[in-house]
This record gives structure tokens, C-alpha cells and sequence, in this order.
């Protein structure tokens, strides 16, 4: 197969910040398939069940037939961006039981929480009470060094947020929007799947910006271990939209997906910075709209989660509600081992995929589906000649059924992702 376009960071298993900070006897990894099954007439919820399962979207129409204990209203809460929800709901757990399981998942949930929205002291100090109760773990001391480093200069800060219209353009699979940086303009990736912004490190220079101490560790989304620096930026500016302190990882330039991108381009601007704006309008004629006011949550009517800092999207296929990875920074749509076992009809084996990302590209046994039809808020969308992953592409099982990236979005006039609703719509 042809090589794949550069996947800018992946969350999750794969993701650059949250997978490497938690072990694996803390963060339970989901391992079978998610449906959006209406649990209407359940003579029990399986709670423990639905969280194991990481099936947030069933979590939340269990709790819609008869009442969630705390623990579960509190993941409910986090993994629909409920924030002051979460924390109120998440400090009760904590509280009533601080040395369990439980609690050890409630911070997880809420430095998640935190860090997607960029409250980098708070997603410290409960990074540092889970060392109180694991000292020992390397993965959660070497995210002491990066979370202090982006801690020092404070947390993220919306200081204007105004509707917004500026232009998007596609570049080697890539969407860019036009972003100042300190007064410096350029144009950077806009990605959802990415759990921290990033820039190169001749990009970081060009905008005048210092490495902070210490050094992040985590892995890309196809298993490559990777190391970091953290950089702030004080002001970051989409049109009328002004953001203060605002965080990035810097990399070589030699890695993706920087490597043959020009000067004012080596950008990518990742989950806290969308999360921030809380509004984004995609048109198909080359437009996008920020800031705009929010459609208003409503309960219930959600088809956006969160899966760690990257977005999930619940969507329709073959008459079945799937839940997806929803990722702006991948050029191409990537479905997973879970859509390949089942649905194996009509899927052709093609031998192996190239596929690249931060720290470099490896070949994954693949196969093809002719015809993707997907529908996202009752709009159907279809790709040909998908890619379908027959092993995960990092160390880790790939939970979900697939990875939408920016070519499927594209067949829409307009898309619109609504962080405070919590919705994705089509047009």
C-alpha cells in the first residue's frame, strides 16, 4: 500500500501525554467492543461492566433509567466534559474511600479533565497525591517533570473569545488555519487528536519562545517512543480569540509530520486549544467559524465523549451505533481490529500499511473495505477504499472501531463540533 500521511499525535494508547503518565494496574484499558445500545428496561445496569468497557455512551443511558452511583456519575460527568460536574462529583468519591481503586480512577478522571483544559496545576496536584499512593512508577514521575514544566507559568487563559471567520486550507493531508503566536503569524494544524499543541523546535525559536526544564515521555500512535520539551506560549491569537499561557511540545524537526513542512508551518494546535474556543464550524468552501455562541447542552442528545483528551464521536454503521476516535489531524480514516471482526464481509486483504507518525512509521497488516458508509447525525457520509488495521497500530489493543480523520469531514458542506454541547453536527 501506499504511505499513509503523518498522524500528528494520538491520544489514548497511542497518545503522547496521557497514555505514558498512568500504569497499567491504575488505567483499565478497554478490551471488547462499544455499542450505543439503549438499555431501556434493564433490570440492573452493569456498571462495573459499562466502565470497564469504556462504554461511556451506554454509561450515560444507563444512568438515564434509574440513578448512577457517584463513582459512575462521575465518570459519566468527566467523559462528557462536565467539568464542574466531574470535580464536584469526583472530590465525594476520593473523600469517602482516598486509598481504593476507585479513587485512584476518580484522579485519573480528573487530571484528564484538567489537562485537555489546560489546568495544568490541578492535573499536577492529583498527578502528585497518585505518586503519594504509587511512588515507584516510572511513568507517573516522568509526567511529574512535563506537568510541572507546563505548570510554571500558570494555566491556559481565555482572554477574549469572539465569534470568528477566517479561511482553512489542505497541505499534505493536513488542514492548517491561520494562528499569531506572540505577534508571529503562521499557519498550523488544526487536531483533534492531539493531546498537547506541538511545534518544532526552529519553529519554537522563530517565535521566540524558551524550552522549559524537564522532559516528557510518552508514545505515537503507532508505538514509537518519543521525548519532548515543553515550551509556553503568552499569547496565542486566533483572530478576535486571544488565549494566554499557552502550552506546547516541541520536537526535532526531522519527525512528523514537520519534516517536509516550510517555515511558519511546523505547528499543530491540539484538544485544549479547540476545547478553549468550545465552538468550530467547518465549510466545504473554505471557511471556518470559531467562538460562535454553543447550540446549549441538553442531556442525553450528546454524540461527542471523551476517550482520555481525545474526542469520541458516536456514529451509525450498517444500522449499528459505533463509537469512533474523532481526529482533525489525520489525513486519512483508519478503522481498527474491532471493525474488522466484526464486519469481515466485504473486506479485501491487502498485505501491509505504512503508517507515520511522530517517531517515525511502521508497517501494519491491513486489509481494505470497498465502501465506507457512515452516518453522523442522520447525515451519511462515504469514503471508498478505506483502510482497515488488522493488528493495533501501537503496543497497545486499539479500543474503538476506527480512527475519522479529515477525508471523511471533507465530504460534508459544513461540520460543526460544539464542545459545550457536547454534539457533532452535518450538513
Amino acid at each position: 500500500m501506499a504511505r499513509r500521511k503523518s498522524r500528528v499525535i494520538r491520544a489514548s494508547a497511542g497518545s503522547l501525554i496521557s497514555c505514558s503518565c498512568y500504569p497499567e494496574h491504575v488505567r483499565i484499558k478497554l478490551l471488547v467492543l462499544l455499542v450505543g445500545a439503549s438499555l431501556a428496561g434493564a433490570a440492573a445496569a452493569d456498571w462495573k461492566g459499562l466502565v470497564k468497557r469504556e462504554d461511556w455512551f451506554g454509561l450515560r443511558d444507563a444512568a438515564s433509567v434509574q440513578p448512577a452511583p457517584s463513582f459512575y456519575a462521575g465518570a459519566i460527568a468527566a467523559a462528557f466534559d462536565r467539568r464542574a460536574d466531574a470535580m464536584r462529583i469526583l472530590a465525594t468519591v476520593i473523600a469517602g474511600a482516598p486509598a481504593s481503586h476507585q479513587a485512584d480512577m476518580a484522579r485519573e478522571w480528573l487530571i484528564d479533565v484538567h489537562f485537555r483544559s489546560g489546568h495544568y496545576r490541578s492535573a499536577l496536584d492529583e498527578l502528585k497525591l497518585l505518586l503519594d499512593r504509587h511512588p515507584r512508577v516510572r511513568s507517573l514521575l516522568e509526567a511529574r517533570s512535563l506537568f510541572t514544566a507546563l505548570a510554571q507559568q500558570g494555566d491556559m487563559e481565555v482572554v477574549t473569545r469572539a465569534p470568528a471567520r477566517s479561511s482553512w486550507h489542505i497541505e499534505q493531508g493536513n488542514m492548517f488555519v491561520p494562528v499569531v503566536v506572540n505577534g508571529v503569524s503562521g499557519d498550523y494544524i488544526l487536531d483533534s487528536g492531539a493531546n498537547t499543541s506541538l511545534l518544532s523546535v526552529t519553529e519554537a525559536q522563530r517565535l521566540g519562545l524558551k524550552l522549559q526544564a524537564g522532559e516528557g515521555t510518552g508514545k505515537d500512535y503507532v508505538g514509537n517512543h518519543l521525548a519532548f520539551q515543553a515550551a509556553i506560549a503568552p499569547e496565542l491569537r486566533l483572530g478576535p480569540i486571544v488565549l494566554h499561557n499557552v502550552p506546547f511540545g516541541v520536537v526535532p524537526d526531522k519527525q512528523e509530520p514537520f519534516v517536509d513542512l516550510p517555515e511558519g508551518k511546523r505547528g499543530v494546535l491540539g484538544i485544549s486549544i479547540l476545547l478553549a474556543v468550545e465552538t468550530w464550524r467547518r465549510s466545504k468552501d473554505g471557511t471556518i467559524e470559531m467562538g460562535f455562541a454553543s447550540a446549549g447542552y441538553v442531556k442525553g442528545r450528546e454524540n461527542l465523549a471523551f476517550d482520555g483528551s481525545t474526542p469520541l464521536v458516536l456514529a451509525e454503521f450498517a444500522h449499528t451505533l459505533l463509537t469512533f476516535h474523532l481526529d482533525t489531524g489525520a489525513g486519512h480514516t483508519d478503522l481498527w481490529p474491532a471493525f474488522a471482526r466484526r464486519y469481515p464481509a466485504g473486506l479485501s486483504r491487502s498485505g501491509k500499511s505504512k503508517i507515520a507518525s511522530v517517531g517515525g512509521s511502521r508497517d501494519i497488516s491491513a486489509a481494505k473495505l470497498g465502501t465506507f458508509d457512515l452516518l453522523i447525525d442522520g447525515r451519511q457520509l462515504q469514503l471508498h477504499d478505506v483502510i482497515v488495521l488488522l493488528k493495533p497500530p501501537g503496543s497497545s489493543r486499539r479500543p474503538y472501531y476506527g480512527n475519522l480523520g479529515i477525508d471523511l469531514l471533507q465530504q460534508a458542506q459544513r461540520v460543526t463540533l460544539d464542545f459545550t454541547a457536547m454534539r457533532m453536527t452535518v450538513e
